[in-house]
């Protein structure tokens, strides 16, 4: 009778990678684009919590400065790109000259209460505009 010799060896790893620090694209549906109507501001932040809910493990919502960032991304029209643009400015200025940290969050703290304040009449004043 012959012998048969027979080597068993464990599956070689993974090559598959994964990005480190929940750096993956987003998944789920994006919230809407918010046009400065605040009658669709509250919508629009439902809509940003729940992308929140299903995307909480990537850098853009775990690191406060860049869910500030990704927020003012869906800001876009006439009634709020200059607010956007003073609060993309705030932003940098609060992390570059302030020397507050990206995971600090205040960032995100303060600017939801900016992008929730209630309107006062026009003056170049930093809220979403009502109009």
């Amino acid at each position: 009778m012959e012998e048969v010799a027979a080597t068993v060896t464990a599956p070689a790893p993974s090559t598959e990678t994964r990005p480190a620090n929940g750096n993956r694209a987003l998944s789920g549906v994006p919230p809407p684009i918010f046009n400065g109507d605040r009658e669709k501001s509250e919508h629009f932040l439902d809509k940003f919590m729940s992308y929140e809910i299903v995307n909480g493990d990537a850098r853009q919502f775990t690191i406060p400065y860049l869910k500030v960032a990704l927020c003012l991304s869906y800001l876009n029209g006439p009634k709020v790109d200059a607010w956007a643009r003073q609060h993309r400015l705030w932003l940098k200025n609060r992390h570059e000259q302030d020397g507050i940290p990206m995971t600090d969050k205040s960032l995100w703290e303060d600017f939801e209460l900016l992008l929730g304040q209630p309107h006062r009449p026009r003056r170049e004043d930093n809220r979403v505009s009502r109009n």
